[in-house]
């Protein structure tokens, strides 16, 4: 994946964004993906190029867990741990393309503006598929 996210000029470019300052209220399409959630309390959650972080939190805030982030920006993921100190969130630098998806691990997979990226889109939802528990969900 291109890392443009670790270029300083860009990444200073993107911090400045209301989406990146307020978070998931700011985001224009979070309206539409919220309702998408499955009832997190208990359930495991995949965060597929979790940027800031922002997903990661409001399921742990709805009592999810474990929750894994991850993302291949470094300074994307160094970010969202600064912004989630003291819980227990995960953030890895790995890319979704490199990312393991270990079989039946997810209760919940989700991923919010980073899938245009990808090049082999059936390789991830394969993979996708293959994480998520039985009645596991993919939040798109």
């Amino acid at each position: 994946m291109n890392q443009i996210y670790d270029n300083e000029n860009f990444f200073s470019q993107y911090a400045q964004m209301s989406r990146s300052r307020e978070g998931l209220s700011a985001a224009g399409e979070w309206h539409q993906l919220k309702p998408l959630f499955p009832p997190l309390g208990g359930r495991s959650v995949l965060d597929l190029g979790c940027g800031y972080g922002w997903h990661c939190r409001f399921c742990e805030d709805q009592g999810a867990g474990p929750v894994l982030g991850i993302d291949s920006s470094r300074k994307m993921i160094q970010e969202a741990g600064r912004r989630s100190q003291g819980r227990a969130i995960d953030y890895r630098v790995c890319s979704v393309e490199e990312y393991e998806f270990p079989e039946n691990t997810w209760d919940l997979v989700v991923s919010n503006l980073a899938l245009h990226y990808i090049e082999d889109l059936d390789f991830v939802f394969e993979k996708v598929y293959a994480t998520l528990k039985e009645g596991g969900y993919l939040s798109l």
